[in-house]
C-alpha cells in the first residue's frame, strides 16, 4: 500500500540506493530512474517560472501552425537550448578580417539558425554597430584597401569578364 503521507512504498529506501546518486533505481536493470514532474510540488518561486516557461512553450507552438509535432519538439528544443547548436566562429567572418582593429561599436544583438547543405545547423550573429560618420569614411577607405589586399577584387573582375 501507497504511503501518502510520505509519498513512499512501505519498505523501499531510496536514500540508499546502489548508484549513490539518490535516485530511484530500476528493479529490472539497476539504472537511475527519473521522478516524474510534480506540478503540485512547486513553490511559489518555481511555481511562477514553470508558468512563465509553460507560457512561453504555448507561444511559441501558436506562432508555429505548420509545423509538425517533431519540427516543434525541435524548435523548443533550440529555443531552450536543450540541444547545442554550433556558432559560426566571428573570426572566420569577413566581416572580422574588415573590421578587427577599428574602433567601433559592436555588439551581439541575436542570431539566426542556418542549415547548411548538409543538415547541419549554425547560429550566425545579428551584429549591431555605430560610429561616427566621419570615422565610418575612413572604415570605408580601409576595408577597401582591406579587400584589395586579399583579393576580392581580382575575384569581382574575373566574374565580371566570364559574362
Amino acid at each position: 500500500m501507497l504511503n501518502v503521507e510520505k509519498n513512499v512504498i512501505p519498505g523501499f529506501n531510496p536514500v540508499g540506493n546502489k548508484n549513490n546518486t539518490g535516485k530511484i533505481n530500476s528493479n529490472v536493470s539497476g539504472e537511475d530512474l527519473d521522478r516524474d514532474f510534480e506540478y503540485g510540488e512547486l513553490d511559489t518561486k518555481n511555481g511562477v517560472l514553470v508558468k512563465k516557461v509553460a507560457e512561453e512553450i504555448i507561444r511559441l507552438i501558436k506562432e508555429s501552425p505548420n509545423k509538425n509535432h517533431l519540427e516543434l519538439i525541435e524548435y523548443i528544443q533550440e529555443k531552450f537550448k536543450l540541444i547545442e547548436i554550433p556558432t559560426i566562429d566571428l573570426k572566420d567572418t569577413l566581416w572580422y578580417k574588415l573590421t578587427d582593429g577599428e574602433h567601433l561599436g559592436q555588439n551581439i544583438q541575436g542570431f539566426k539558425i542556418v542549415t547548411d547543405g548538409k543538415g547541419n545547423k549554425k547560429k550566425i550573429h545579428h551584429i549591431g554597430f555605430s560610429s561616427d560618420v566621419d570615422y565610418l569614411d575612413g572604415l570605408i577607405n580601409r576595408m577597401i584597401q582591406k579587400l584589395k589586399q586579399l583579393g576580392y577584387f581580382d575575384i569581382i573582375n574575373s566574374k565580371g569578364n566570364n559574362k
